[in-house]
């Protein structure tokens, strides 16, 4: 099970694109805590354009691998990003 884990996370991925993905996790989880218990729209904006930049991300690393899937990533980025644009423009 781990080497199953260790070959699908490490070995078949971009090693340049995985580490951005890991830098902006870590960039949404520092956000998260900064905005924890808060209702801040300009936050939760930017939240939703980093997950939708991880989702880009995604999606273009498996399309580089030539593998299927990947037009499902590139939608899920088109709705964070759709998300953003909503808590930016669109405040209740």
């Amino acid at each position: 099970m781990l080497s199953f884990s260790k070959k699908r996370f490490l070995e078949e991925r971009i090693k340049p694109i995985l580490l951005l993905q890991v830098i902006l996790v870590f960039c949404a989880i520092i956000v998260y805590i900064q905005t924890y218990n808060k209702i801040n729209y300009f936050y939760s904006g930017i939240l939703n354009i980093i997950a939708g930049v991880i989702f880009l991300i995604n999606g273009i690393d498996i399309y580089n691998l030539k593998k299927r899937g990947y037009i499902v990533w590139l939608f899920f980025s088109v709705i964070w990003f759709g998300l953003a644009l909503q808590n930016f423009f669109f405040k209740p």
